[in-house]
């Protein structure tokens, strides 16, 4: 994964309570790693299809270019940020992808479920495609979320060599935020080189995490294969005080497209805190090139 630097920060806004929610914590991340906004509002082209229905009243960009340009001043007034901002036409989700690339976004943070309205079950569609199909990561932030300091951060780690990379990829941005970060290893008790897969990568995340003096905590889950519902789980344990979760979307190696797989999916629908999505440059190799790549496979024959 490429390493992040946080410059500038695409921001969705559809002026519900959960993108005015998402804009604020990409104002604190802003502020914290000196960087940029850029507010996106983005009119739905669906409405041409229904010209003649005398009961719609198209948007007019004019009207959110005037709401734009006020909510950007305030962001300038009272958070310092620089921010500037922008109204498209068109497909929702090919404006903000296309948008991040223009802006060259090191990052889009948007809220969970936008103009729909809060709801704990279900993510909306539009960030579900952009975490999918989005090259820069993504912070999806749930309605109702008050901290944005990312002080202590869940980071699962399924049996794969994305794992310490994302580490590696969002090292600056975690170390600015001064965290302790909760090690969730997960491994498929049916399969029992995971467990010689996890056991080598916590060890390599541990050392990474004292060499960077992170205060941190590891805990091993093996009682069975439900990966995301424990995520969900740990999310929800108030003793935790988590204010932020990093997974990673998968490559998929036949079609050679990032999509997000059922553990993604899930987390990312049922997420009660901020959560990072991250996109491995590689595809998710198998389980025996994960083996010879850590040297286990060797050790083992040994």
């Amino acid at each position: 994964m490429k390493k992040i630097a946080i410059k500038k920060l695409l921001v969705p806004i559809d002026f519900s309570n959960n993108s005015m929610n998402a804009l604020q914590a990409a104002a604190a991340i802003a502020k914290r790693h000196d960087a940029m906004i850029h507010l996106l509002h983005v009119v739905d082209n669906d409405y041409d299809l229904y010209k003649k229905d005398l009961r719609l009243e198209p948007p007019k960009l004019g009207r959110y270019m005037k709401k734009l340009a006020e909510l950007a001043r305030s962001v300038v007034d009272h958070d310092n940020v620089i921010c500037n901002y922008s109204t498209e036409y068109g497909s929702v989700t090919h404006q903000i992808l296309s948008a991040a690339i223009e802006f060259n976004a090191d990052m889009i943070i948007m809220g969970k479920n936008g103009s729909n309205g809060p709801s704990k079950e279900y993510a909306g569609t539009q960030t579900c495609q952009v975490a999918e199909k989005a090259r820069i990561p993504v912070i999806i932030v749930p309605d109702n979320v008050t901290k944005y300091s990312f002080e202590n951060i869940l980071f699962p780690m399924r049996p794969l060599l994305s794992g310490p990379e994302k580490y590696d990829a969002i090292r600056s941005f975690i170390l600015k935020s001064n965290p302790e970060i909760f090690v969730l290893n997960l491994r498929n008790p049916l399969y029992n080189d995971e467990l010689h897969i996890i056991h080598h990568l916590s060890l390599i995340m541990k050392q990474k995490l004292e060499e960077d003096k992170v205060p941190h905590k590891m805990e091993f889950y093996f009682k069975d294969n439900c990966f995301a519902e424990k995520v969900i789980e740990v999310m929800a344990e108030e003793s935790n005080k988590l204010d932020l979760a990093v997974i990673t979307a998968e490559l998929d190696r036949l079609n050679q497209d990032f999509h997000l797989g059922y553990y993604a999916q899930k987390v990312i629908h049922q997420c009660l805190i901020p959560l990072m999505i991250l996109h491995p440059e590689t595809a998710k190799p198998a389980k025996a090139t994960i083996l010879d790549t850590l040297g286990i496979r060797n050790e083992m024959v040994l």
